[in-house]
């Protein structure tokens, strides 16, 4: 019987099983929660600055494309302007210039095609100053221990 005992008692190798006694989690104070959700803020606040410059860097990067592809195409628009419509209406005689053509070939050529491309914005780092004070604030508050213990 004591080697049923002993074989119960022990593992696969031959050494006695030591039970583990459960830790008991000590459980947390209203203010080690609320230090822990301030500080939650804190690292919300760093990892959305850096994803958002991250992020607007890969935005630059596109939208410089984009513009590139819009002026490509606006300067194939002046070319073909030019070459067809510019070179039609110089060549009709003087006396038709002012004909039901010679003047859509006039407001043809007077569009501007020279706008103004718009431009990629700077980056404006967003303010998390409020934000951050007040979870810094929580931080550093002196945390009543409750009644009397004060």
């Amino acid at each position: 019987m004591n080697e049923e005992l002993n074989e119960r008692s022990s593992n696969d190798d031959g050494q006695p099983e030591v039970k583990q006694k459960a830790k008991k989690q000590k459980k947390q104070t209203k203010a080690e929660r609320v230090q822990e959700a301030a500080q939650r803020v804190l690292d919300a606040v760093e990892t959305a600055q850096s994803n958002i410059e991250r992020a607007y860097d890969v935005f630059v990067e596109e939208a410089q494309r984009h513009l590139a592809a819009v002026e490509g195409a606006l300067e194939d628009l002046r070319n073909v302007r030019e070459e067809e419509y510019q070179g039609w209406y110089d060549n009709l005689p003087e006396s038709l210039q002012n004909s039901p053509v010679g003047e859509k070939l006039q407001v043809i050529l007077d569009i501007d095609l020279d706008p103004l491309m718009p431009e990629v914005p700077e980056f404006e780092e967003l303010d998390f100053s409020e934000i951050e004070n007040a979870a810094q604030e929580i931080l550093d508050t002196d945390y009543p221990q409750g009644f009397g213990r004060d």
